[in-house]
């Protein structure tokens, strides 16, 4: 499904009238004022511009293009906070028999936030290694999960949770995984926020759960298929993400290298920055050409696992490279709060760790070859 014209014509007037002239002062201040989801839902953002759920989900045109504007307004905290309900909804869509319909509800018309808990403090990035678990209720269709996530974006302000749990008998080692999905209430749900290096608007957190009611949205085998859906979708938003602000900082950098003065001439006019400009073009045009054939493949519901790896570790890679360049451009401004450059080489650490570290993508990109060859 192609992206509605209107939408996005809708969608760069909200990042320009409502985001791109605070960024800097939401950075500063640690977060960004909670009535954005609000106003994003009450304007259709959240929504895609659709009015029908199913050609909302459909539409991977729209959803890149969300993550992309909301990145080039200068933050990825702001877009991984107002953007990555898209990831978390998926998988209530893709199960929804009604159970999650006021839920999906609440959060795209910017009532609700909703964060993905999978990632525990021990485990990392290792699946298999979680230690959360969720016990059935004496009510029906429920269950009482108790456990530590970690490194959660949005966590202490969002109402819902999806989250990755062990169920089943423990005592016999009979476990399976299963995805819940968990209200925020008093006294079952708590956290605290982790200072981190970049995404400073954005609340980073841990947090704990302690006899929380969960439903059942995906177990045994359905739950590592939507998981699997999901981490692909996850990765290639962060490498959309990479994508925009690597095409940003070479827009600023180019404006810099122009109206900077050197021994009265462009600083451009120097071989070394002019070589620095180059290769973040030279960068960016094959990201570009990687994001596009994924998301070409995530619309036409081919896209492998091997591929989202090779695109998000590429484009992440190529940000860490762009970032460090434009900091140089930029010379002691590109180390300077509120410019640029300096905010992006922060965030772009974070965007490699992010959906499965570089070294664990890696991992999966060769056992894929190696897997190749016994067909």
């Amino acid at each position: 499904m192609m992206m509605n014209q209107s939408f996005a014509t809708e969608l760069n007037r909200f990042a320009d009238h409502y985001i791109k002239p605070y960024i800097v002062q939401w950075e500063a201040a640690g977060e960004y004022p909670q009535e954005l989801h609000s106003m994003a839902g009450s304007e259709g953002i959240l929504r895609l511009g659709h009015s029908d759920r199913d050609s909302l989900f459909r539409d991977t045109d729209s959803a890149v293009a969300l993550v992309e504007t909301l990145t080039a307004g200068g933050s990825q905290g702001l877009a991984m906070g107002l953007a990555s309900y898209l990831v978390s909804l998926s998988a209530l869509h893709q199960h929804n028999d009604g159970r999650f319909d006021a839920v999906i509800e609440q959060v795209l018309d910017g009532e609700a936030t909703i964060s993905l808990a999978i990632t525990e403090p021990q485990a990392g990035s290792d699946i298999a290694a979680i230690t959360t678990q969720a016990l059935p209720s004496a009510q029906q269709d429920e269950y009482l999960i108790t456990g530590e996530k970690s490194y959660i974006c949005g966590g202490l302000r969002a109402s819902y949770f999806v989250v990755l749990a062990k169920y089943g008998d423990r005592e016999t080692g009979q476990q399976e995984m299963g995805l819940f999905l968990v209200e925020r209430e008093p006294g079952t749900v708590s956290g605290e926020r982790i200072p981190t290096l970049g995404w400073q608007c954005l609340d980073v957190s841990g947090v704990r759960l302690e006899m929380a009611r969960g439903r059942l949205i995906a177990g045994s085998q359905a739950c590592f298929g939507t998981l699997k859906m999901m981490l692909k979708r996850e990765r290639v938003n962060l490498a959309v993400m990479a994508n925009s602000d690597a095409r940003s900082l070479l827009d600023d950098s180019l404006i810099f290298a122009h109206k900077r003065q050197v021994h009265g001439a462009p600083l451009h006019n120097k071989q070394a920055i002019l070589h620095h400009l180059a290769e973040m073009q030279l960068q960016i045009s094959a990201t570009s050409a990687l994001v596009a054939q994924s998301v070409a493949a995530l619309r036409a519901g081919h896209l492998t696992d091997e591929a989202a790896c090779v695109t998000k570790v590429n484009a992440t890679r190529a940000l860490d490279l762009v970032s460090s360049l434009a900091v140089q451009i930029f010379g002691a401004r590109g180390c300077e709060r509120g410019y640029l450059p300096e905010r992006v080489f922060r965030d772009a650490k974070i965007l490699s760790l992010g959906g499965g570290t570089t070294e664990v993508l890696q991992n999966i990109i060769g056992k894929s070859l190696i897997h190749s060859l016994t067909k």
